[in-house]
């Protein structure tokens, strides 16, 4: 009975935090440094490497190691969990696919560009299954030249989700603590990272490899091991931790000024090259305003998580005014706006509906 009583207070954890509100800054945090660049906003130009210092997508995956390993811990079937983790990513995703393909034939029709239906077809097969980073050379035109170039992040996602099993049943099954393995798997994968962002070689083969592994899992799922390390310690962070943003900002802020006099990649950096240093002070932050008056994100967000919306539909709405030759800030606080409303609409009526239909777990949007 102990034991169980144990195990239930260390999931209230995840039953009352801020983390909703985390993610919705994490994606907006993507969506306004890409509209800044890619709308040539250049009177907001000074705030973004101000914006870089809190990378979105680094900040998504500590969080998805943390709040995902907590709900294998709690409900390890492997079907519910699959089916869970399905009902989080493909909907919304297949719905960002579908308005993609109608802003693709719309753009097409009014600026005469020829679509090629076969390549086409297999475009979207990429897009909405594993290979979203595939853009074909027909679709060039559209945009930045990428259609929704944000989507990168969601194969490395679903490899994580493959991952997290089987780094639970390497552990077990041959008699590994977990935490060693996790922190093997983050040394492998930070020593990866900082190999691509350090390293130039003048070859084309050097330079695809590089783009390749760029793109695969292999570099980021250390970010995603701190995140289940985190978790499996969430009692003992939570002692020292909570309540604490003030000091961990100020922390963040004094190694955030010694990289700018230390040009040292491997400890200081920013955006999504961020330093080991930056980024695991950037961690305990986000861990702190996580559990610092924990009912804020409920209060307020009333469990709503437009995040993922956001995430991956704002490089289409950007796009988009870019073919309409809209640049400046009238255009990008419309583009946000618009990416809120369309973030909102998928919420409502595809994406927690589709949730409601997740197996019982310790939290319903995990």
């Amino acid at each position: 009975m102990k034991t169980l009583e144990k195990k239930n207070s260390k999931f209230d954890f995840f039953r009352l935090n801020n983390f909703d509100f985390i993610r919705l800054f994490a994606a907006s945090q993507v969506a306004l440094v890409h509209g800044i660049t890619h709308l040539e906003v250049e009177v907001l130009n000074p705030y973004l490497d101000f914006l870089n210092l809190f990378p979105g997508v680094p900040i998504f995956f500590f969080l998805s190691g943390f709040l995902i390993s907590a709900s294998w811990e709690r409900n390890s079937n492997v079907t519910n969990f699959s089916l869970n983790r399905f009902y989080r990513i493909f909907p919304g995703l297949w719905g960002c696919i579908l308005f993609s393909i109608l802003l693709i034939f719309l753009f097409s029709f009014v600026l005469s560009e020829n679509v090629n239906y076969f390549q086409l077809l297999y475009w979207i097969v990429m897009q909405g299954t594993f290979f979203p980073q595939w853009n074909p050379d027909f679709l060039s035109w559209f945009g930045v030249g990428v259609v929704n170039g944000s989507l990168w992040t969601i194969p490395v996602e679903l490899t994580f989700y493959f991952f997290l099993p089987l780094i639970y049943f390497v552990s077990s099954s041959n008699k590994i603590k977990l935490e060693y393995l996790l922190l093997f798997l983050a040394l492998l994968s930070f020593s990866t990272f900082y190999f691509l962002i350090n390293f130039e070689i003048d070859s084309g083969l050097y330079l695809l490899f590089k783009k390749i592994l760029s793109i695969s899992f292999i570099p980021w799922i250390g970010m995603f091991c701190l995140g289940v390390l985190a978790q499996r310690y969430v009692e003992i962070l939570h002692k020292y931790l909570a309540n604490k943003v003030f000091l961990i900002f100020i922390l963040f802020f004094l190694i955030s000024i010694l990289g700018t006099f230390y040009k040292i990649p491997v400890l200081f950096g920013s955006a999504n090259d961020i330093g080991i240093l930056n980024y695991l002070v950037l961690c305990a932050l986000v861990f702190s305003m996580g559990y610092s008056n924990p009912e804020l994100s409920d209060k307020y967000l009333q469990r709503n998580d437009i995040s993922y919306g956001i995430y991956i539909y704002h490089m289409l709405i950007f796009n988009s005014l870019i073919m309409m030759n809209q640049l400046g800030l009238f255009s990008f606080i419309l583009g946000i706006f618009l990416t809120i409303f369309i973030a909102y609409i998928s919420w409502i009526y595809l994406e927690n509906p589709m949730l409601k239909r997740k197996k019982i777990s310790l939290y319903k949007r995990l």
